[in-house]
């Protein structure tokens, strides 16, 4: 996946909130995982969410209106769910219903936006 998507990690120092990973064709995608869903109903899915500086990096991208490709993806024990920036700020109050309704599951990375773009744009990027 690597090599094939010039892929590569960022630590960036300069600018906390930066996303985890930049991938030429599918951009700037921050990453979490959780071992696995909620055991009760209202509890958040994403127990240690993204911080306050990696929403604020969703935000000014947003704020700028800057086209460029970022987004949040999600591994949920062996599930993959992707989310558009613009769920940046909510995301880490969202439960299993909200998050499983929000969300996209990815089952192959030709699912994501950017290789496989669906119509009307409902895995888009913004």
């Amino acid at each position: 996946l690597w090599s094939r998507w010039h892929a590569f990690v960022v630590e960036n120092v300069c600018l906390p909130g930066t996303p985890d990973l930049y991938c030429g064709p599918l951009g700037w995608l921050e990453l979490k995982q959780v071992g696995g869903w909620p055991k009760r109903l209202g509890t958040p899915v994403l127990r240690h969410g993204l911080s306050k500086e990696q929403v604020a990096w969703f935000e000014r991208e947003i704020a700028a209106g800057y086209e460029g490709r970022c987004g949040i993806l999600v591994a949920v024990g062996r599930q993959w769910w992707w989310f558009s920036r613009a769920h940046a700020a909510s995301l880490n109050g969202y439960d299993l219903i909200v998050f499983q309704s929000m969300g996209h599951r990815i089952r192959d990375i030709s699912e994501l936006p950017a290789v496989r773009p669906s119509p009307g744009g409902s895995l888009g990027w913004g």
